[in-house]
């Protein structure tokens, strides 16, 4: 989505600022390169994520790592989003600018460094939560039985459980007479 509105933002530039400059259009579409190479972090991301739940073993998969890739992928989503969202306002800005200054494009590029940076950052922190994701608790979804559930029950279970046992057996004999 970063990407997109990255891209998105700087050609409407690119295509206003052409129109009175053609001949800087080749040097604006810098922002529209920095903006892809956010999908390509997305990308790198997903391709992590999807080696890690392909291996896992006989078939299950922890719910620590589900959290650790979700949050993977959240944090590198949400850093790009904020990138592009950043690459898309100084790129359409900057461009325009840049077909009255030239002297703007420095200053463009650095802020467009220091804007992909932020997607950069997210990236790195995204690997290292993926790897993360090793599983300490295994967690059984399944039929439990009836004996299963009474072998753990404790003394105020037990209480609990004869209490409404007989709540339920005055019940019945008030619902037949």
């Amino acid at each position: 989505l970063g990407s997109a509105y990255g891209s998105a933002k700087s050609g409407v530039g690119i295509t206003s600022m052409g129109v009175l400059r053609p001949d800087l259009i080749i040097k604006s579409v810098v922002p529209v390169v920095m903006a892809g190479i956010l999908g390509i972090y997305g990308l790198i991301i997903g391709v992590i994520l999807n080696q890690k739940i392909g291996g896992t073993a006989a078939g299950y998969y922890y719910p620590k790592n589900g959290f650790s890739h979700l949050s993977s992928g959240l944090c590198c989503g949400l850093s790009s989003l904020a990138a592009g969202l950043a690459i898309g306002v100084v790129g359409d800005a900057g461009v325009r600018a840049n077909a009255q200054q030239e002297q703007v494009f420095v200053g463009m590029l650095l802020t467009l460094i220091f804007a992909e940076a932020l997607a950069l950052y997210g990236l790195i922190v995204a690997i290292i939560i993926s790897q993360q994701s090793q599983a300490h608790i295994l967690i059984y979804v399944g039929p439990v039985s009836y004996t299963h559930l009474r072998a753990h029950e404790t003394s105020l279970h037990l209480v609990c459980r004869l209490l409404l046992e007989k709540k339920k057996k005055e019940n019945d004999n008030q619902n037949k007479s």
